[in-house]
């Protein structure tokens, strides 16, 4: 028996004794090695890590279903951790809620400070214990969502010309998938520390996903490197799928999510512009001529203030629509630029009308002439269109080159992935 196989062994006992996944626990320690361990979680492990350890032999069904939710929500924990925290923190407010209620019904009885301390205490090991499922569920909410765009996503990059790990490893890399970014580093985790093949390593990830789109999409894929199919028709296929189902399933309450997306894109360009600037001292001038010449008890004083403040505001509401029309203009013009691009493969052969993005395509193509590199003239092009859309592409884009893809290819692919995403969330 060859040393490989007894390490295999002994770690396969390991993990069994600390009841948890080889996944969870390259996790946990991949992130210890960059923070410092939580000062809750180090206390709770102190005081009842012992009984922690017993709690899975007494009752291994439980304590599986609570592994596989914390596992699947995401919480870079280990069960056993997590079960020394419910067992102090509850502890915890056992003493602090009997002491409050004694103090609280000492004149009619103290048994009433008991009956509450007990109370608090199990209402918080409840909690804590249904969080992981609630959270799993939220996750797989998420990741429901996002699926045709992680999706068109991955097909994007593949046809960029990246190679199936370094497409795992960008998203990991990137902000825009925070749900779906866990299963990316999972994947890494079983190829660099269990030496698994992708294909295991995606079915194994697969597993622990709780989305069934994912989770069914992870599976095909792997199947697919397993039988040494044409992987960018595979992914063209299920992109092209999954954005025809969603069209068709864009229910009322997705419009309204979609919606409050809007909203919240409105309030990211609600900044400090112009119209603000305007708009203080308008409304900070009519309150204070307001209150000198006006009597707070006039029927029409609220009124009155009511539309000063409107009035106040209504440059900032003008200025914000600008700007989200300046962005729709912006996009139009960046798909004719980025089609112009991929064709010509030069930035200097950019001779185009790009209406609204002329001043910045003109920038670009002198700071290319003046010999700054490319890399570093685009990420100065995205800067100067303040276009979120535009700075998202051009950002993963120059990740993606980092990992071998072709520049040019992966700015069309990613740019015509992010409108696309725009277009079917309208």
């Amino acid at each position: 028996m060859n040393t490989e196989e007894i390490t295999w062994k002994e770690k396969k006992k390991f993990l069994k004794g600390l009841n948890t996944s080889e996944e969870l626990l390259k996790e946990a320690l991949n992130k210890s090695s960059k923070t410092e361990k939580k000062s809750l979680e180090n206390i709770a492990n102190i005081f009842f890590s012992p009984l922690s350890q017993r709690i899975p032999l007494i009752f291994p069904k439980a304590s599986n279903k609570l592994q596989q939710a914390i596992l699947q929500s995401g919480m870079n924990i280990l069960s056993i951790s997590y079960l020394s925290i419910i067992l102090f923190t509850s502890t915890l407010v056992l003493f602090l809620g009997t002491t409050i209620g004694i103090l609280s019904f000492y004149t009619v009885s103290i048994w009433h400070g008991f009956i509450l301390g007990i109370f608090l205490s199990i209402t918080t090991e409840m909690v804590f214990l249904f969080y992981p499922f609630c959270a799993r569920r939220n996750r797989q909410k998420e990741l429901e969502e996002e699926a045709p765009f992680i999706i068109n996503h991955c097909s994007a990059l593949s046809n960029a010309g990246l190679k199936t790990a370094s497409i795992f490893q960008i998203l990991n890399n990137i902000p825009y998938y925070p749900a779906f970014s866990i299963y990316c580093k999972r994947i890494e985790n079983y190829e660099n520390y269990l030496h698994l093949s992708l294909a295991e390593s995606i079915k194994k990830t697969a597993e622990t996903n709780p989305s069934p789109k994912i989770k069914k999409f992870l599976l095909e894929w792997a199947q697919v490197i397993d039988e040494k199919k044409d992987q960018k028709s595979f992914l063209k296929e299920k992109a092209k799928n999954s954005v025809n189902v969603y069209h068709q399933q864009k229910s009322f309450l997705r419009s309204y999510k979609n919606t409050w997306g809007e909203i919240h894109r409105f309030l990211k360009v609600f900044s400090l512009r112009t119209g603000q600037l305007i708009a203080i001292p308008v409304i900070i001038v009519g309150v204070v001529f307001l209150f000198q010449t006006s009597n707070t008890n006039n029927s029409y004083f609220f009124i009155i203030l009511t539309s000063i403040f409107l009035i106040g505001w209504l440059p900032v509401l003008i200025d914000t629509l600008y700007t989200l029309k300046k962005y729709q203009k912006q996009e139009t013009s960046f798909v004719s630029l980025i089609k112009d691009l991929v064709q010509e493969r030069n930035i200097l052969k950019l001779e185009n009308n790009y209406t609204i993005l002329n001043p910045e395509v003109n920038k670009l193509k002198n700071q290319y002439k003046m010999g700054i590199p490319i890399e570093k003239a685009l990420e100065t092009f995205a800067r100067d269109t303040k276009n979120p859309l535009i700075q998202a592409t051009i950002s993963m884009s120059l990740e993606a080159k980092k990992s071998g893809a072709d520049l040019y290819n992966t700015i069309y692919e990613l740019g015509n992935s992010k409108i696309l995403r725009k277009i079917l969330q309208s």
